[in-house]
């Protein structure tokens, strides 16, 4: 597993770097006033993008499979964790995502 880590290092440190520079972008599009949902979002991504890479790389011959059903779980725990700053679930829901889906269709492209 640590070797794994190692030799991965370099794709999940981007994938992670992406994925928070793209999600930040998208609070900020979103209209985000509070210093909160910034933080909220760095703190959800680094747990959540660098544990999803993880997983995939195990289930590769499954890996668009998976990949949806990572990304579903992934929109909403964001989406409730988001519900924490929101009163508004579907509001939540919504941030996350905007968020994931700009991060998703940027990763994929670059």
């Amino acid at each position: 597993m640590l070797t794994f880590l190692v030799s991965a290092y370099p794709f999940l440190l981007k994938a992670l770097l992406t994925t928070i520079v793209v999600e930040e972008l998208c609070l900020v599009i979103q209209k985000q006033k509070s210093y909160k949902p910034y933080l909220l979002c760095l703190g959800m991504n680094i747990v959540t993008n660098l544990t999803m890479n993880v997983f995939l790389q195990y289930l590769s011959a499954h890996y668009h499979l998976c990949l949806l059903i990572f990304e579903i779980l992934v929109v909403v725990i964001e989406g409730l964790l988001y519900r924490i700053l929101e009163k508004n679930l579907l509001k939540s829901l919504r941030i996350s995502f905007v968020c994931n889906l700009g991060s998703f269709l940027i990763g994929t492209f670059i």
